[in-house]
């Protein structure tokens, strides 16, 4: 048991489960709905987990709308961020040296932030 547990890791699962139950409780507010339709959706590590909890925390009456939202919201952004990761990986072709950068210059750390929920931009969090 003691080496299959952490302390900081089950605090982190406590409170992630008090985060995804709050969000299914607000889900219910049509403001909150709204800006969730008009957000860029999810990293992937939590998205996969609100589409588990969305099982037990949202109503039957919801989860139509839920699935066809948060699906097409992650797709369409999933597909954005690929282009602008690909458009990056071209740009450095000598033949399109002086086209433009579009959206790509950031995309790899919005890549990233992306599939795994950190943006490796920020600096190290440093207790002050």
């Amino acid at each position: 048991q003691k080496v299959n547990s952490c302390f900081i890791c089950d605090r982190i699962n406590y409170h992630m489960e008090r985060y995804f139950h709050t969000f299914f409780y607000i889900l219910k507010e049509e403001e909150f709905r709204h800006r969730v339709e008009n957000s860029k959706g999810f990293c992937l590590r939590h998205f996969a987990q609100l589409m588990e909890v969305s099982q037990e925390k949202l109503p039957n009456n919801q989860r139509e709308w839920y699935y066809a939202t948060v699906y097409k919201l992650m797709k369409e952004n999933l597909i954005r961020v690929k282009e602008d990761l690909d458009w990056l990986i071209a740009k450095y072709d000598y033949r399109n040296a002086s086209a433009d950068w579009k959206n790509s210059r950031d995309a790899l750390q919005r890549t990233m932030q992306k599939l795994q929920g950190l943006y490796p931009a920020d600096p190290p969090y440093k207790n002050e």
